[in-house]
């Protein structure tokens, strides 16, 4: 109970409240910002998993990229680049090329690496709170108007 007093202590000391709906105390499992903690673990809310199972393949380029940049942050994570490589998804990110038209031409082989995708993207990974003692990586991916950064710890189990 010290940590609380002291977190709300300093909230008043900053001129800030917090909103008593929307605090959640002595919980084991939480929603936070697009995932669930749950006793430790970290894993995607599944309403976010369920957007991504609907996702239908894009018509136009603006629609391919605003999937496909998604797609590319969530990439950096070691799980997800096992599970889906750069040449799975080569037919995809053909598509969004300068000289090709903006309405897609999506065939066989466009749907199978979409289907890829989709199923690397809904595919949980394990997540764990920092550990202090490990070593952190940056990743960062920026372009003229977007920048993403992700600061992880490698559990063993990848390759780095």
């Amino acid at each position: 109970m010290s940590h609380l007093r002291d977190v709300l202590e300093r909230l008043k000391n900053a001129g800030l409240t917090a909103n008593v709906n929307k605090c959640v105390f002595a919980a084991t499992r939480i929603k936070i910002l697009g995932h669930i903690v749950d006793n430790g673990r970290i894993c995607p809310d599944d309403e976010k998993v369920k957007v991504i199972e609907n996702w239908k393949p894009p018509k136009k380029q603006n629609s391919a990229k605003d999937i496909f940049g998604h797609a590319e942050f969530l990439a950096i994570h070691p799980k997800l680049r096992r599970n889906c490589s750069t040449t799975d998804t080569a037919p995809l990110t053909t598509l969004l090329a300068r000289n090709k038209p903006d309405k897609l031409i999506w065939t066989d082989t466009e749907q199978r690496a979409f289907d890829l995708l989709k199923t690397a993207l809904v595919s949980k990974p394990i997540l764990r709170p920092v550990d202090m003692s490990k070593d952190f990586h940056l990743f960062c991916d920026a372009s003229l108007t977007v920048l993403g950064c992700a600061l992880m710890q490698y559990d063993g189990e990848a390759n780095h």
